[in-house]
């Protein structure tokens, strides 16, 4: 039974402490094959992302300023810095 908030009782209802207790089986959530199947390949596309990017990073990272200038005009900034 759920008790009426005394500042909004229009509005708030404060939920019981007493545990809610069912026999509905259907309650659980079924795994269907479809639903493994994309899960999996979600997984695989979110991996493969992952590794993409990562490889991007450390290639931007582990690259000579003169190889990272000659990449566009717009990354004459690397000037600025002292090499590593």
């Amino acid at each position: 039974m759920a008790a009426q908030c005394r500042r909004h009782p229009s509005c708030c209802y404060l939920a019981s402490a007493e545990p809610v207790i069912t026999n509905d089986e259907s309650a659980g959530t079924e795994v269907t094959t479809e639903s493994r199947n994309m899960n999996t390949a979600l997984w695989v596309v979110a991996g493969v992302l992952a590794v993409g990017f990562a490889l991007g990073g450390a290639s931007l990272i582990l690259m000579s300023k003169d190889r990272y200038r000659a990449l566009a005009s717009t990354q004459h900034w690397v000037d600025d810095f002292s090499p590593a």
